[in-house]
């Protein structure tokens, strides 16, 4: 039993080493689980046989008549002793292992979120000149001035820059950063 969680413990960790070098597959969460589910299961396992067999040592101490060999007893509550241990040791690796990887799900996600904000806040002013200017009613100014369609562009490119200035001068050492 100990060599079967030290293999999940070999997986585990090749597992973790993907993660860390950014090589993670597609499959990481298939996998995880079913590390999970296995490495959950022989827990449970050695958790229960080690109080079956701790009580069974204890019953058989109580029975002068029964002739068994303790120390071959003792040896196997041992044994299901650290199965138990290494199975808790790899359960944790697993849990923080999940938590690394949804961190770096976070972060792709924050950033695809930043763009998407970013794609918004330049078409918004754009798109708000676009209906005012786009309606089919009279008395809407530079209607009848010949570089009237100048005049709104100017306008437009100035409300950009209004409008992304406090952005540019919030995020100036990000935008610093990477040039």
């Amino acid at each position: 039993m100990i060599s079967d969680i030290k293999r999940y413990h070999i997986a585990i960790d090749n597992l973790e080493e993907s993660i860390y070098l950014n090589s993670i597959s597609d499959t990481f969460m298939q996998e995880w689980l079913s590390y999970k589910k296995d490495v959950s299961l022989i827990n449970r396992l050695m958790f229960h046989s080690s109080i079956t067999i701790e009580q069974f040592v204890v019953n058989l101490k109580k029975d002068t008549n029964l002739h068994f060999n303790m120390h071959a007893l003792e040896d196997i509550k041992e044994e299901t002793k650290r199965v138990y241990d290494l199975s808790k040791g790899a359960l944790d690796k697993l849990d923080n292992l999940y938590n690394f990887y949804r961190a770096k799900v976070d972060e792709k996600m924050n950033k695809n979120v930043y763009y998407l904000t970013l794609l918004s806040g330049i078409f918004l002013p754009l798109t708000l000149l676009t209906g005012f200017f786009g309606m089919n009613t009279g008395g809407l100014p530079y209607t009848d001035d010949p570089i009237g369609t100048w005049k709104v562009v100017g306008i437009s490119i100035v409300l950009e820059i209004i409008f992304f200035l406090p952005f540019i001068l919030q995020n100036f050492k990000k935008i610093k950063r990477f040039p």
